[in-house]
């Protein structure tokens, strides 16, 4: 039977270059998705996208809501507490599971191994979860692996690396995954339109988020991940000034499935979307001992 985890309570001091983000006009005003995690961490991890589809209520309350979350517990400053939620993407929209999202935390009940899609089984003449194991996504499952590599720890019963990271995605474009799947039935012509509609977004996005990583709270992390691709190409031209192919040969992504670029104090990673094949263990480990020296800076 799935297990019923109690409250988690957590102890929560916020920079004050995160606080000042949820003063400034353009932002509440904006209300950009800012993120999951521990704001006090050492780590930032920059993803590609969330997954969810366009206009569903998941797609509402995980991104859109994301700005007023923080803003309430920013109020609750100290002890915030975190129920575990019983919403599954599979599962009817659930509002109690709603209610009980919190960024700092999401899914704190989730089980450190890969979400089982053929989880499903019936039960009174309907589908349930409820007597089976929450697995997580393959890219949650690897920024877990990544952050045990990271401060040499066993491998744990649950998903928690929010504790000792702060994530975030360079689009806030959501879709199920980077790849345009073709559907038959419907006319090819308008499936390529709504391809370029959402590539150009895509853009878009990305272009007013680099105003919003130029911000001191995303810029105070020592250990900067970008698990995105080349989709990080433009943030860094932006904001740090250079283009990764003027500074690195294009072999040597392939090679190491990684770069590193070595500031004052910092480092910054970038490789490929963690859901990709490429990010291997081996990877993984090499990517942590690169960063570990920096946890102390």
């Amino acid at each position: 039977m799935q297990a019923v985890f109690p409250p988690l309570t957590l102890p929560a001091s916020f920079p004050k270059s995160f606080r000042n983000l949820f003063d400034n006009e353009t932002y509440k005003q904006k209300k950009p998705f800012v993120g999951y995690g521990n704001p006090s961490a050492k780590i930032l991890i920059v993803g590609q996208e969330v997954t969810w589809k366009q206009d569903i209520e998941e797609q509402k309350r995980y991104c859109f809501e994301n700005f007023d979350d923080w803003q309430e517990n920013i109020k609750k400053e100290g002890q915030i507490v975190v129920k575990s939620e019983i919403h599954h993407p599979d599962d009817d929209v659930c509002s109690e599971a709603f209610l009980n999202f919190n960024p700092i935390f999401p899914h704190y009940y989730r089980y450190n191994c890969l979400d089982n899609k053929k989880r499903i089984t019936r039960e009174n003449g309907r589908f349930t979860h409820k007597y089976l194991k929450y697995g997580a996504s393959t890219t949650w499952y690897k920024y877990q692996k990544l952050v045990q590599d990271i401060f040499c720890r066993e491998k744990s019963d649950s998903i928690d690396f929010f504790k000792d990271t702060f994530i975030t995605e360079l689009s806030e474009v959501t879709r199920p995954n980077n790849k345009f799947e073709r559907d038959p039935n419907i006319d090819l012509q308008k499936q390529k339109e709504e391809e370029k509609k959402q590539r150009e977004a895509t853009k878009e996005s990305i272009k007013n988020r680099c105003q919003l990583f130029k911000n001191e709270f995303f810029q105070q992390f020592p250990i900067t991940i970008f698990a995105c691709g080349h989709y990080a190409d433009k943030i860094f031209e932006f904001i740090y000034g250079f283009k990764p192919a003027d500074v690195f040969s294009p072999s040597t992504f392939k090679q190491n499935g990684y770069r590193v670029y070595r500031g004052e104090n910092k480092i910054y990673v970038w490789t490929y979307q963690f859901s990709h094949t490429e990010i291997s263990d081996a990877i993984l480990g090499e990517i942590a001992e690169e960063v570990r020296p920096y946890l102390n800076k």
